[in-house]
């Protein structure tokens, strides 16, 4: 184990795991605790008391082959355990047969009565979602029923890799985050250079997602402005605030302003210099759920609890921030709790903050363990 590994164990094992044991009356998601990359199986077998969801476990990225061979009396989800990315397929590949039992079902579990438990076998058209996937791997399988919509759309697979086997049954376009146009590995001019094949498309809410699209591109590519999705674009981290002021002259009011405060691009500066007009009319309540650390250190640095900031509105954007520890997190949470002791505001934070992995804390605790160890 590395010394940064030791250190993250450190700070799962005695900082962020002991708050969820200390507080069982909180209503914390288990489906989503359970999923989250900050348990690990270590974790639940220590805890069997509590209400760990095994189908969610099984979606849990700490779980590896090595995992699941040496517990084979856990009830895993075989279905999905196939498109986990803690499990290498060509790992599983190299199994005895006898422990890499192959199914071609599209979706086994159609049936509320069928005992998941019960079936051991793996899903092919599962591992096409498995971003261990790689085109060499496919190539050398091509027995194997794989689904050419998730194979596209797998992160695994780049640009290089369609461009250089157009004789493969590639999937462009497709219903769901699938085919393609979903893959998020495409380059911006990837984009511009194939875009006969998605610019009619009902799908450039998807393109508006991709995390390396720039400015440009946006531009460059000519679609009806309406056919982009401008929330998702406003939030996009290949997209600076910068961009959006000096565009706003060609695309106006599409900028969504409550999606830029959640831009990780924005800065302390940025809201600073842009206050006095009618676009730019920051909220707390989004700002609040911005990944950026400097706009998690603006907002705790100008407001604080006893200044009525945290409310019922904006208290849930901070359990999507990964920046706060549980003690910074808490000390809000209590004025909404003391506010609504019972409201659906106090379940949804919860159920949000079971989600988060809290890597901006982690990230700070690591950092600053490594000052002090100098």
């Amino acid at each position: 184990m590395t010394t940064q590994e030791t250190i993250e164990k450190e700070w799962r094992e005695k900082h962020w795991f002991p708050f969820i044991k200390e507080n069982p009356t909180k209503p914390w998601c288990w489906e989503s605790l359970s999923k989250n990359e900050n348990v690990t199986f270590n974790m639940i077998m220590d805890n069997p008391d509590l209400p760990w969801d095994p189908m969610c476990v099984s979606m849990n990225p700490n779980i590896s082959l090595s995992i699941v061979n040496d517990n084979p009396d856990y009830p895993w989800n075989y279905y999905i355990l196939s498109g986990n990315p803690g499990i290498d397929i060509s790992d599983l590949m190299n199994l005895p047969e006898e422990k890499r039992k192959l199914s071609t079902i599209e979706f086994p579990y159609d049936d509320d009565d069928i005992d998941i438990s019960n079936i051991r076998v793996w899903y092919v058209r599962k591992f096409s979602e498995n971003p261990t996937l790689t085109i060499d791997f496919v190539k050398s399988n091509m027995n194997l029923d794989w689904s050419w919509d998730s194979i596209s759309a797998n992160p695994g697979i780049s640009c290089v890799d369609i461009e250089k086997n157009p004789e493969l049954p590639w999937v462009w376009v497709a219903q769901g985050n699938l085919g393609i146009i979903s893959n998020p590995g495409l380059t911006n001019e990837f984009i511009i250079k194939y875009r006969h094949k998605w610019s009619n498309s009902i799908r450039m809410d998807i393109i508006s997602s991709n995390p390396n699209i720039d400015i440009q591109t946006v531009m460059t590519l000519g679609v009806a402005l309406c056919s982009w999705n401008w929330n998702n674009l406003s939030m996009n981290p290949g997209i600076h605030p910068e961009d959006m002021l000096s565009t706003i002259g060609k695309y106006g009011y599409y900028w969504q302003i409550c999606y830029i405060a959640q831009n990780p691009n924005l800065t302390s500066e940025f809201i600073n210099s842009h206050t006095d007009s009618i676009f730019w009319k920051w909220k707390n309540s989004q700002l609040s759920a911005n990944p950026s650390n400097n706009i998690t250190e603006y907002l705790t640095s100008k407001y604080n609890v006893d200044t009525g900031y945290m409310n019922l509105i904006n208290c849930p954007g901070l359990a999507n921030n990964t920046n706060l520890s549980w003690n910074e997190r808490s000390s809000f949470h209590d004025k909404l709790k003391i506010m609504n002791p019972v409201g659906n505001s106090n379940t949804y934070y919860y159920e949000m903050l079971s989600k988060n992995t809290l890597s901006g804390w982690k990230e700070e605790f690591v950092k600053d363990y490594l000052n002090q160890s100098k």
